[in-house]
């Protein structure tokens, strides 16, 4: 198994694909990283990339929100993350920078038990969900299928598991 690139690393092969008008591969041998990976980088929805938003500032996100009305979770929330919280339980962690994007993130029905038990393919009643004010922050228990770390677990960290969570519109 590959090793794991860190986020600006990723943004910076990104960068020189997209705006360095580099191909693929001569971005994967100058930065050191496989050329598979690269080319996963920049298909359409890669997925976590997408968090980094390589060529959209700040201010672009905060128009696009205006814009729109609705936004993705990952436009809004500064960090989200998985992991276990003992070996039957997936504990996910969303931090937000403001209250407002708080409040719309604590408020949208998407974050709710039916909707995140859908997302995730679980039955409601596995699914909790725990607002944090003074923190901006909503913790996410979700029982896992099966205890970490037996045969056919494929991730026994729970670290790769928020990629769902990323796409859903507020």
């Amino acid at each position: 198994m590959g090793k794991p690139y860190s986020a600006d690393q990723r943004e910076r092969v990104v960068r020189a694909v997209e705006v360095g008008g580099q191909s693929r591969h001569a971005a994967a041998r100058q930065f050191g990283v496989g050329a598979s990976g690269v080319i996963r980088w920049m298909q359409p929805g890669a997925g976590p990339l997408l968090a980094f938003a390589p060529l959209e500032s700040s201010s672009m996100i905060r128009e696009r929100r205006t814009r729109k009305g609705a936004m993705k979770l990952i436009d809004l929330a500064q960090v989200v993350r998985s992991k276990n919280a003992g070996p039957s339980t997936l504990s996910f962690d969303l931090l937000f920078a403001t209250e407002a994007d708080y409040l719309k993130a604590v408020r949208s029905p998407a974050l709710g038990v039916v909707p995140l038990a859908r997302l995730f393919g679980v039955e409601p009643q596995r699914v909790r969900v725990h607002p944090y004010p003074p923190a901006y922050a909503i913790k996410i228990a979700i029982d896992r299928a099966m205890i970490a770390g037996t045969p056919g677990d494929r991730d026994v960290y729970g670290a790769q598991q928020h990629g769902p969570l990323l796409e859903i519109e507020l």
